[in-house]
């Protein structure tokens, strides 16, 4: 297992290459070369999503690749709350592209402490996105990142189920039975304590 310089080094020569599809696959590498809770790793990912983020625009492919292995990454690693890295997947979290706002709403149900302000501000946001996948994400990220009894999330889950878009009619469906089974606002267990260390589900 490589970390600290190596780790570092690795992302950086990533994010050099020509080709978008060898960055992401080493970022991916990267995730697989260092134990989670890598803070050198997890440094210089947070970095790459710093350094590249305002300037996709002048990218022809837009590395929309490879912000979706470095977020993959982030949820690999991350073990506990860490502020710094929840404000850069709240800022991928409004990309323009499809991949990187659905793929932000699944790390940010995974590193963000339940009841996070501006986490739950953004899931709820996500299940109003124009793009299916996006809703839906936010739906699988609802229970594990809003608080319990806050009737917001459910009046907007009840509101999908007249969503044009069948799956999604489905996961609301789906999540609003599981809801009332477990007799709760919110159907999932905390995925991190108050201290925001991982716990299991």
């Amino acid at each position: 297992a490589g970390g600290g310089e190596q780790a570092m080094s690795a992302v950086h020569r990533c994010l050099k290459d020509w080709n978008s599809n060898m960055r992401a696959r080493a970022v991916e590498a990267l995730a697989q070369m260092v134990h989670p809770g890598d803070d050198a790793a997890i440094g210089a990912i947070c970095q790459c999503l710093e350094d590249w983020l305002p300037d996709l625009a002048r990218f022809e492919d837009k590395d929309h690749l490879v912000i979706c292995a470095c977020l993959r990454a982030l949820t690999v690693l991350v073990t506990r709350s860490n502020i710094r890295v929840i404000h850069i997947v709240l800022d991928c979290a409004k990309d323009r592209e499809t991949s990187v706002r659905a793929a932000a709403i699944n790390t940010l149900s995974e590193i963000a402490p339940k009841g996070h302000d501006q986490v739950s501000a953004a899931i709820l946001g996500g299940l109003r996105d124009k793009c299916g996948e996006v809703r839906t994400a936010a739906l699988h990220a609802l229970p594990r990142v809003v608080k319990e009894g806050d009737p917001e999330p459910i009046q907007a889950v009840r509101a999908l189920l007249r969503d044009l878009n069948l799956v999604v009619r489905s996961e609301a469906l789906g999540l609003l039975r599981r809801l009332r089974a477990q007799d709760k606002t919110l159907l999932c267990p905390r995925v991190r304590d108050e201290s925001g260390n991982a716990k299991d589900r």
